[in-house]
């Protein structure tokens, strides 16, 4: 290793010595550009002489917006993408398009709309379009193209699921740019290509915590948080299919657990019926209603939604009269709790808090909410001028750049008390200072809230750094897009992934028993009664092997997300080094749980999930590519037991010894022709900047 080093100083010195930022040229296996370089994670800001064309989301680029709602369900992820589109397009963007889920079934429409059913795409088009149109009427979203993939709504959990592959449904002419609000949902059921693969540039915009809401469906006998197979499950999908289909992840607040190459920054704005209320002067322009308080809170008449939080800090303010808004399945309990602990709470039902007749005139906001992403209610209330209060968590720090914004610790209530008082003297101060006369211009300091500052903060979240390696070409994208697909490429293995997470199958299991046994298309015909006997007891006999194999298939999931726990369980207690030397990866096999040579029923299992998997058949000698599956089964077998956070750059800054033996020979065959080629002075033009 030393005399490595020191040929590599040398043939530094031969061409001059390289740059403070140099880059190297990417290793190749089998034809194919893979970069087995370390991915190092993403810088904060990447400097405008630095970022990759690809990742400059310039005007004159055509970009598609994949959402997982549609308007009129009036959620984060309906409202905020379709702003999003008509706003860039009111910026000069000149080709944008906005694709969003058709609901088939009229049931779905009902549950989701309100009892309204659409009777075609043009009719809730026109719909979207309107709506654009009253809320955003600064943007002139004429222009806006609208696209739809045909879906479906799980009741089981809560969301709308897309029924084929989405990219089928773009058109081939927009292959640039792709922005995917909330690339795992989209992705968690789709088989496919990669995005990668067809668009120069891929970045995904996380929006919710999917990791709390299964943690919250799991409690142990104490009341505690439980971790089950779901919630592990969750964590595994999520970072698979994130690190196999997006180059950078846009996460809203640091409330989400860290994702593969992705950035923390919040890329949402505020309607302009918000902004006017701030540019007109704020609370101060509105004269209060007699009855109300001068604090209010606004949210779903939920515990999870900041109820529990706001009554444990009205202890020591009983004294401050709060007005709540909003509706939901738990508004009795939480009445009824707050009248025993004898709080000030008064609970005016749902409001829309858009209507400055309303809440224009409220001082102070008070959420004490600590399980949201990113709060759009504060972010509304700030926009209208108002002083807010709320908890000191790590999804409320885009807010403290704010004057008019106090932070509590979660759970102090003497905080609370001292920093309410401390909004209401300042909000005070400010109807005092008011001039109806002044300006009606919006201040700059509420500028970060507009849609046109989170359009250049998506710009700069989503740049990529050109001396950094690519992620899409990294093998751990690579190896999760081919588990992933082979997860879902059955039909049947799909339906059963989807049972299993409780969204259900696409595929009613009853026209799955029909379809196996041959009900509907099994006919008498002409055999004689042995014959026909003969052939309906071979199809019953197929259907119960593909019935056993389904429960099977389960269990070695399972056995999987098991052994990967304690593949991570003993990287943790043995640590980086063993006996001071670089700790050798093949005798982590013997350290796992289990024997440490795979017996008969792990072969078992393995060619039974290969067989639900793949559908092909094995391909013959005579094909131009039977190497190639010969590859990936060697790779499983190697990696079988280690998670994706195992191919991290940390396991490759000594040798590359979680590949097969022949990929990791002509890796070191290709880094000494590269060398060699250094130490000759031939590629000082082609390796350095």
């Amino acid at each position: 290793m030393r005399r490595l080093l020191w040929l590599a100083a040398t043939s530094a010195a031969l061409v001059g010595g390289p740059p403070r930022f140099h880059r190297v040229a990417p290793l190749r296996a089998f034809g194919k550009a893979i970069d087995l370089r370390p991915l190092r994670p993403l810088v904060d800001v990447v400097e405008e002489e630095y970022i990759t064309a690809d990742s400059k989301l310039t005007k004159d680029r055509s970009v598609v917006i994949v959402t997982t709602a549609s308007l009129p369900w009036m959620t984060g992820t309906a409202v905020n993408p379709a702003l999003r589109a008509a706003y860039m397009v009111g910026l000069g963007y000149e080709d944008v398009t906005l694709l969003l889920p058709w609901l088939e079934d009229d049931a779905d429409q009902k549950t989701l709309f309100n009892g309204r059913v659409f009777a075609s795409k043009s009719e809730q088009e026109s719909f979207v379009r309107d709506w654009i149109q009253k809320n955003a009427p600064d943007a002139d979203a004429s222009t806006l193209k609208l696209g739809w993939y045909p879906s479906r709504y799980a009741t089981g959990l809560g969301s709308i699921l897309n029924l084929d592959d989405i990219t089928s449904h773009i058109p081939s002419d927009k292959n640039d740019i792709v922005i995917l609000e909330e690339p795992e949902h989209l992705n968690w059921y789709r088989n496919g290509p990669r995005w990668t693969s067809r668009f120069r540039h891929v970045c995904g915009i996380a929006h919710t915590n999917y990791e709390a809401y299964a943690i919250a469906d799991n409690f142990d006998k104490d009341g505690a948080p439980e971790e089950y197979f779901n919630v592990k499950a969750e964590r595994f999908f999520t970072e698979t299919v994130t690190r196999a289909h997006c180059d950078v992840v846009v996460q809203l607040s640091r409330t989400l657990r860290p994702l593969p190459h992705s950035r923390v920054e919040n890329v949402h704005g505020v309607r302009k019926c918000f902004l006017d209320v701030g540019a007109s002067g704020g609370p101060p322009a509105y004269q209060p209603k007699p009855g109300n308080a001068r604090c209010y809170f606004v949210g779903k008449a939920m515990w999870a939604k900041g109820y529990t939080q706001l009554l444990v800090l009205l202890q020591d303010s009983a004294d401050v009269d709060i007005d709540c808004y909003g509706g939901g399945p738990e508004l009795a309990d939480i009445q009824n709790k707050s009248k025993v602990l004898q709080t000030s709470l008064n609970f005016k039902g749902p409001a829309d808090h858009a209507d400055s007749s309303i809440f224009g005139a409220y001082d102070v906001f008070v959420n004490p909410s600590i399980s949201e992403v990113l709060c759009t209610a504060t972010a509304e209330a700030l926009a209208m001028g108002k002083r807010v209060v709320i908890a000191e968590h790590p999804s409320n720090e885009f807010f403290y750049q704010f004057d008019t914004c106090y932070k509590v610790p979660p759970g102090d209530s003497e905080a609370f008390s001292r920093q309410l008082q401390r909004a209401l003297d300042a909000s005070s101060q400010d109807r005092v200072r008011y001039k109806p006369w002044a300006s009606s211009q919006l201040p700059d300091s509420l500028r970060p809230l507009t849609w046109a500052a989170a359009t250049d903060r998506l710009v700069q979240a989503s740049a990529l750094d050109a001396r950094a390696p690519p992620a899409r070409l990294a093998l751990a994208s690579l190896v999760m897009h081919s588990y992933h697909w082979g997860m879902t490429a059955s039909p049947l293995a799909l339906d059963l992934f989807l049972t299993m997470s409780g969204a259900g199958p696409h595929t009613p299991w009853s026209e799955w028993r029909e379809r196996s046994i041959g009900l509907s298309s099994l006919k008498r015909g002409d055999e004689s009664d042995s014959k026909f006997q003969e052939i309906l007891r071979r199809n019953l006999a197929t259907t119960s092997k593909a019935l056993k194999n389904a429960n099977r298939l389960s269990k070695v999931i399972q056995e999987r997300l098991r052994k990967r726990d304690g593949a991570a369980r003993v990287a943790r207690h043995m640590g980086p080094t063993v006996s001071g030397r670089p700790r050798r990866r093949r005798k982590l096999r013997e350290a796992l749980p289990g024997p440490g040579v795979p017996d008969a029923a792990e072969e078992e299992e393995s060619l039974l999930e290969e067989s639900l998997f793949f559908d092909a058949d094995e391909p013959s000698q005579k094909e131009s590519w039977p190497r190639t599956r010969r590859f990936w089964r060697r790779l499983r077998g190697d990696v079988r037991y280690l998670s994706a956070s195992w191919l991290e750059p940390r396991q490759f800054r000594e040798r590359d010894r979680s590949l097969p033996k022949r990929v990791a020979a002509r890796a070191a065959r290709a880094t000494q022709s590269l060398r060699r080629e250094l130490a000759l002075n031939r590629t000082a033009s082609r390796y350095f900047l």
